[in-house]
C-alpha cells in the first residue's frame, strides 16, 4: 500500500521539497527500506524518535512510548533549511558567553566541539591542528598523517575519527577569531605521538547568526509533543477522533523544514485533518499564506462509535468539520486579541481559513454510445458547480481559483478567476447574453449543448471570434 504513495509523493515534491512520514515500531524497518529505494539512502535527512506518551498501560515486555518520524529530501543538496526554533532553555544553557572584541563584540555565543565522535570517516577531514603550546592535535584513530605539520591531511579508515570541517574551513574560522582552545585532562583528542592531547578545540556559534539561519540543528529525540496534547485539542473542538497527531508537532516539523508562505503541504493520510489545523495556526502566528491539500479515503464511521453517534458517516466528514471548527476558533481568538490591543500595537490579520472539499469520482458528463442522441450530457446527480470544477481540471486551471455566480444581460453565468473562464449552464441563453459575455473578455467559454440551438451556436462562434479579434487573442469556445 505504501510504496506507490511514497513514489507519487516524490514525484509531486519540489526539487527542494521533503517528505515527513510518521510510523510505529512494527513497520519502521520496512518503511525505511522503501524510502531508501525510492529517494536514495543519501537523501535520508533524519529519523526522529518521538515520545508519544509517558506512563500508561504496560506491554508484555515494555511500555510502548515512542514512534518515529522519517524525513527524506528529494535532493538533499538543495535542503538548505533544517533548523528548529530556539527555546529559552537552549539560549540560557548554551549561549552564555559574551564576545569581547571584533565586529561581533557584545554578541552571545556558545562553544561547540570541533571533533564529534558520531561523525563517519570522511576524506579531507582528518588532519593535524596546531595547539597554542606547539603540539598537534587530531581525532582518535590509528592512521596518522605522514608529516607532523599543521593541516597535514590523511585519508581516514573505518577506525579513524575526523573533524567536522575540512582544513580550509577550519583555517578561515581560526583567522576570523572563531576558534577556542581549552586545556583539559580528557579532550578525546590525541597528539602527533598518539598520546592524549592536553587541548580541546571549539568553534564559536553566535546566537544572532544562528537565529538568522532559522534556529538550531534539531535533536533527533522529540519529547515535547505527546499525544495527550492532541486529545485536548480535539476535546476543545468537540471532534470525536482517536490517535491524532498534536498540531504542535506538525508546526514544529513545518518550521524545521522551512515551510514558507505560499508553499503547499500535502497529507496523504489526513485523518482528522491535524495538518490543516496546524497550517491555519502557523499562518495565524506569522501572517503567512501556506496552503494545504488533505487526502483521505472515506472510511465509514461505525454507528456505535462516538463519531457515528454524532452523525458522521465517514472519516472525511470528521476532518471537514475539524477544519471548519479550527478556522472558527482561530478567528474568535484573533478577534478577542484585537479587542485587547496595547498602545501602538497593530491588529492581527485573520489568515485565510477557507477551504474546498472535493470527492474523487467519475466524470459528471455522459459519453453517448456511437449513434446515440443525448439531449443533456450532464449526469442527473451532478450540480452545475460539479461541472464547472470538472472543466477547470480539464482546462488546467487551479481548483483554488475563485468561482463566482454572476449575470450577463440578466442571464446567470459562472465566472472563474475574474472571467478567465465563463460557464453557461442554464436555459434561456440569448444573443444579448452572448454579447455581454464577450464584453467580459473571457479567455475561455463553456456552453452546454442542451441550452443551445443551431442558430444560437452559430451566433456564439461568430460573436466570440470577433471579440477575440478585438482582444488580440483567441477566445476558446467549448460546448459539451
Amino acid at each position: 500500500m505504501m510504496y506507490p504513495r511514497i513514489k507519487l509523493a516524490r514525484e509531486l515534491l519540489l526539487r527542494e521539497g521533503v517528505l515527513a512520514l510518521s510510523i510505529g515500531e512494527a513497520e519502521i524497518d520496512n518503511i525505511a527500506k522503501v524510502c531508501d529505494e525510492i529517494f536514495g539512502q543519501q537523501n535520508r535527512v533524519a529519523i526522529f524518535s518521538r515520545a508519544m506518551k509517558s506512563g500508561g498501560a504496560k506491554g508484555s515486555f515494555y511500555t510502548p512510548s515512542v514512534d518515529y518520524i522519517l524525513i527524506y529530501a528529494k535532493d538533499i543538496s538543495l535542503t538548505e533549511h533544517f533548523r528548529a526554533p530556539f527555546t529559552d532553555e537552549q539560549i540560557k544553557t548554551f549561549y552564555k558567553n559574551v564576545e569581547m572584541e571584533g565586529p561581533l563584540k557584545g554578541e552571545l555565543y556558545g562553544e561547540e566541539r570541533l571533533f564529534k565522535a558520531s561523525l563517519d570517516p570522511r576524506p579531507n577531514q582528518r588532519y593535524y591542528i596546531q595547539c597554542p603550546d606547539g603540539s598537534l592535535a587530531i581525532p582518535p584513530g590509528p592512521t596518522m598523517p605522514e608529516n607532523e605539520t599543521e593541516g597535514e591531511t590523511v585519508l581516514p579508515t573505518s577506525e579513524d575519527k575526523v573533524w567536522k570541517w575540512i582544513y580550509p574551513r577550519y583555517k578561515s574560522e581560526l583567522e576570523a577569531g572563531r576558534i577556542v582552545f581549552k586545556k583539559t585532562s580528557s579532550s578525546g583528542l590525541v597528539d602527533q605521538h598518539g598520546n592524549q592531547s592536553k587541548w580541546n578545540i571549539y568553534n564559536k556559534l553566535y546566537l544572532k547568526e544562528q537565529q538568522e539561519k532559522g534556529g538550531v540543528v534539531p535533536s533527533n529525540l522529540i519529547t515535547q509533543f505527546e499525544n495527550r496534547q492532541s486529545s485536548k485539542e480535539l476535546k476543545e473542538l468537540e471532534i470525536p477522533f482517536d490517535y491524532a497527531k498534536p498540531t504542535g508537532l506538525i508546526r514544529y516539523l513545518e518550521q524545521i523544514v522551512g515551510l514558507r508562505s505560499g508553499d503547499v503541504i500535502l497529507d496523504f493520510f489526513s485523518g482528522s485533518a491535524s495538518t490543516a489545523h496546524a497550517v491555519f495556526a502557523e499562518n495565524a502566528g506569522d501572517g503567512g499564506k501556506r496552503l494545504f491539500i488533505m487526502v483521505q479515503l472515506p472510511e465509514c464511521c461505525m454507528p456505535d462509535s462516538e463519531a457515528g453517534k454524532q452523525g458522521y458517516k465517514n472519516l472525511c466528514e470528521v476532518g471537514e468539520e475539524r477544519i471548519r471548527r479550527a478556522g472558527n476558533k482561530i478567528k474568535d481568538e484573533l478577534e478577542e486579541a484585537n479587542r485587547q490591543l496595547k498602545l501602538d500595537e497593530d491588529p492581527k490579520q485573520l489568515p485565510d481559513i477557507g477551504f474546498r472539499v472535493f470527492a474523487l469520482d467519475d466524470s459528471g458528463i455522459e459519453r453517448p454510445e456511437p449513434g446515440q442522441l443525448v439531449l443533456d450530457v450532464v449526469k442527473p446527480n451532478r450540480s452545475e458547480l460539479d461541472i464547472v470544477f470538472e472543466m477547470m481540471l480539464k482546462w488546467g486551471l487551479e481548483l483554488t481559483l475563485p468561482v463566482e455566480k454572476s449575470e450577463a444581460a440578466g442571464y446567470p453565468v459562472w465566472s472563474v478567476a475574474c472571467d478567465e473562464l465563463v460557464c453557461c449552464m442554464s436555459r434561456g441563453l440569448t444573443i444579448e447574453a452572448l454579447e455581454a459575455i464577450a464584453d467580459m473578455e473571457p479567455r475561455r467559454v463553456l456552453i452546454l449543448d442542451s441550452v443551445l440551438d443551431d442558430a444560437l451556436k452559430l451566433n456564439a462562434v461568430q460573436i466570440f471570434k470577433h471579440a477575440g479579434e478585438r482582444m488580440g487573442c483567441e477566445i476558446e469556445l467549448r460546448t459539451v
